[in-house]
């Protein structure tokens, strides 16, 4: 038709490769449904590639033409090198995002949000993540994935472990908070490679002793659980980082905890201490310190050797006097007094001196 330009449908811009990606798209809903997991969407990653590395052609191409006009042409050729430059952007942009996509088509393979789904595949499952689906039960098969890293069961009903959990030897990452877990069976020790163990809010009075196997782990959370007591083993896990132990009901640590000296977090709140003891200023390395409602009657003068500490909670104990060398925690950046005795309010202005670049909280019931 006159007055119209001839399109050669070869040439594609960023205009109609949207097009074509939004209607890959709208095609694939109306075929398959879109499921939660990116294994699922295998087959429209694919297809999506394929168009970009066609895209990736036909705009190379179009450089070395777009190159041979304009050495033929004159200086003032600025059409051309105006689509030349565009050209190259767009075929950078589009090697970015073709390697994004090789990597994410890489990573979907390996992440499954479904048991079921994972059985199809047992072989390549790295990690499975079932929070928060109501799961009340973990089926026995779960044992054929054997080279699963991470499994995430957070916030479900499941009130017993199987045993076939721990034969997942290559875990590194296990997370059962959030359900209704009494006991976890011994074979934890198991899972040699685990590098982090989260098992708070459950119903837990006990731990292993056999937890202590675990010697790679890094992250142990135990908090809001109903321990009175923990192993003596606990101290055999020397490359632990981080130790939450808070709303339980502990009374009294073993000494071997403070073996634990790469320890920079550790949260000992609301348990039935009384007495911080002697022993955790060997936890030199110690960054974050939780003594919140412990029913300290007194400033735990052993923290003062902790000269790395961050943070500091002291809050709802009965402490009523503050030591000036407090200002030996130079690194101190929040301290928590909070409810305590009101009498510890005349250490205000003082502690503003002894600790100038610290953030106090004092205020009280």
């Amino acid at each position: 038709m006159a007055g119209k330009e001839s399109t050669n449908p070869n040439q594609l811009s960023s205009n109609n490769l949207q097009n074509q990606a939004n209607q890959l798209w709208a095609t694939y809903r109306i075929n398959e449904e879109v499921k939660r997991e990116p294994i699922a969407n295998e087959r429209f990653w694919n297809d999506y590639l394929l168009l970009l590395k066609g895209v990736q052609k036909q705009t190379y191409s179009r450089i070395q033409t777009t190159s041979s006009h304009i050495d033929n042409q004159a200086d003032d050729g600025k059409k051309p090198k105006t689509i030349l430059l565009r050209d190259i952007v767009f075929l950078v942009s589009f090697v970015m995002a073709t390697s994004f996509l090789i990597v994410y088509s890489t990573l979907s393979r390996t992440k499954f949000y479904s048991l079921e789904s994972a059985l199809k595949n047992p072989e390549q499952v790295e990690e499975l993540l079932l929070s928060a689906q109501y799961l009340k039960a973990i089926p026995r098969s779960i044992a054929r994935l054997k080279n699963l890293k991470k499994l995430d069961l957070r916030s479900n009903e499941i009130a017993v472990v199987p045993k076939e959990i721990c034969q997942l030897t290559n875990l590194e990452y296990l997370d059962l908070a959030g359900n209704q877990l009494t006991e976890i069976p011994k074979e934890i020790g198991n899972l040699t490679k685990l590098k982090t163990l989260d098992l708070a809010i459950n119903e837990l009075k006990t731990i292993p002793k056999d937890v202590g196997k675990l010697r790679m782990l890094k992250v142990l959370r135990l908090y809001d659980n109903r321990i009175n007591k923990l192993p003596k083993e606990i101290g055999n896990l020397t490359t632990l980082r981080t130790l939450g132990l808070s709303f339980n009901e502990i009374v009294k640590l073993p000494k071997e905890i403070w073996n634990l000296q790469k320890l920079t977090n550790l949260d000992l709140s609301f348990n039935s201490i009384k007495v911080v003891p002697k022993g955790i200023e060997n936890l030199k390395l110690l960054q974050t310190l939780g003594l919140s409602k412990i029913k300290l009657s007194n400033f735990p003068n052993e923290v003062l050797k902790l000269t790395k500490l961050k943070r500091l909670d002291l809050g709802s104990n009965q402490i009523t006097s503050i030591p000036e060398e407090i200002k030996q925690l130079s690194n101190l950046r929040e301290l928590s007094l909070t409810f305590n005795p009101n009498a510890i309010m005349r250490y205000e202005s003082k502690l503003k001196k002894w600790l100038p670049l610290c953030h106090v909280y004092m205020y009280y019931n």
